[in-house]
């Protein structure tokens, strides 16, 4: 009895184990994926109004929030949709407008905006916004020479077959940025801001 009684408790005991591993890869995971849009949204070069100052102040303010939204693991932050909490912290920082212009490039389903449409409609959707994002990194670079003979590198790298799996598997800009890094560019438009934050599961 006290040697089943003990196996109960081992096994009780891996099982939470492996719960609690599993809450923190995916609670990992989320603050990266989180991060990673925020900074999009704060080092945006498509918004030329706002200095380096102003990106500055609210970079600091975001690792801020994100350390106080995130230490409190009885919060079980990691189980709420990736796009309510990006949208939660957006509105914090006084960048609501712009991720409601981005949150389809960044958000998992559920986001806000919901898409419209057929699955066939937003698919292509998505299709069209990573050709635009690939575009706007060959225009990034200066070496006009260098940007043209990519060009082709990038025509054929969206006709092979994962990059169709990729558009289902990711939102646009993180596909964007997948790609471009096989490729050996960076990716729009961390070329004008902080280096891009940690992938998932590196801390």
């Amino acid at each position: 009895m006290q040697r089943s009684l003990a196996q109960r408790a081992r096994a009780a005991g891996d099982l939470c184990a492996r719960d609690k591993a599993d809450r923190r890869a995916r609670r990992a995971h989320q603050r990266n994926h989180v991060t990673e849009a925020l900074h999009a949204l704060i080092w945006d070069a498509g918004q030329p109004t706002r200095d380096l100052d102003e990106a500055d102040h609210h970079t600091n303010n975001l690792h801020e929030r994100l350390d106080q939204l995130y230490r409190d693991e009885d919060d079980r932050i990691e189980d709420r949709p990736v796009g309510s909490v990006i949208t939660g912290l957006a509105c914090g920082l006084g960048l609501s407008d712009e991720w409601r212009r981005r949150a389809a490039d960044w958000s998992d389903p559920p986001y806000p905006p919901p898409p419209t449409g057929t699955p066939a409609e937003v698919r292509e959707r998505r299709r069209a916004r990573l050709v635009e994002l690939m575009q706007k990194s060959l225009d990034a670079i200066s070496d006009r020479d260098k940007a043209a003979s990519l060009q082709a590198g990038v025509e054929a790298r969206l006709k092979e077959p994962d990059v169709e799996a990729l558009i289902d598997a990711e939102p646009p800009a993180p596909a964007a940025a997948r790609l471009c890094r096989s490729l050996g560019i960076d990716p729009y438009p961390f070329h004008e801001g902080p280096s891009e934050p940690d992938k998932p599961g590196t801390g």
